[in-house]
């Protein structure tokens, strides 16, 4: 199917400056009708923008919520919005019972403020833990620590530490090669690499302290401990 239809009708050929101040209006209070008469743009393609505004609140907040929607059920999501909202939708999503992909593609193209991103994983515990009571009491027992002992008040003896994962074998990136060759490789130190834990610290004054990688071992040796220049 082609994404880039070429007009055949004069509907909807509004400019972009009446619709954002259409919406504006909508915004201060002035129903949906009065808008679109004043702005000569449709009612319904006001409707529509309304809901799809609502769309992507609750796709933003969903996805703070740690509870993000894929493209998959963005679609099945639209689908029954139109549903809903008893709107005209395509033979086709009443058969898959979704949004179109044309319809996703458009859609991410006009809400620019949208973007798919990979997710880090978060265990149910940690997510549900991550609350407005335990933030305080973390914060105020540091700020009981800080009134007994004033010599961290001053935050140089206060460090924030994050860890991430970082591969012993570089990934390579994408390199310039003949069109249909069937394998295609790069040298590498190696082909499967170990997972090593690098730390970064830094201090409340912005100090920040050399990186520690904690590397896997299943037995300690003592030449380990020295460290060569």
């Amino acid at each position: 199917m082609v994404r880039n239809r070429k007009r055949k009708t004069d509907y909807g050929l509004h400019s972009e400056k009446d619709m954002a101040e259409a919406i504006l209006m909508i915004e201060s209070g002035v129903s949906l009708r009065k808008a679109a008469n004043e702005k000569h743009v449709k009612f319904m393609t006001l409707q529509n923008v309304d809901q799809e505004k609502a769309l992507v609140e609750y796709l933003v907040n969903c996805s703070r919520m740690c509870c993000g929607l894929d493209t998959i059920d963005c679609r099945k999501l639209a689908y029954k919005m139109a549903v809903y909202y008893n709107l005209k939708i395509p033979k086709n999503w009443e058969d898959k019972k979704m949004a179109g992909i044309d319809w996703l593609y458009g859609f991410r193209k006009q809400y620019t403020d949208l973007t798919l991103r990979k997710p880090e994983p978060c265990s149910l515990t940690r997510a549900t833990s991550f609350n407005r009571h335990n933030v305080n009491v973390f914060f105020n027992n540091l700020e009981d620590v800080m009134r007994r002992c004033p010599s961290f008040a001053d935050g140089s003896k206060v460090y924030c530490l994050d860890e991430t994962g970082t591969t012993t074998v570089q990934k390579p990136k994408k390199i310039i090669a003949a069109k249909g060759a069937r394998q295609l490789n790069k040298v590498t130190s190696a082909e499967r690499g170990t997972l090593v834990t690098t730390c970064c610290a830094v201090s409340a004054t912005g100090s920040t302290l050399p990186p520690a990688m904690v590397f896997p071992r299943k037995q300690f040796k003592s030449f380990m401990r020295t460290v060569h220049q």
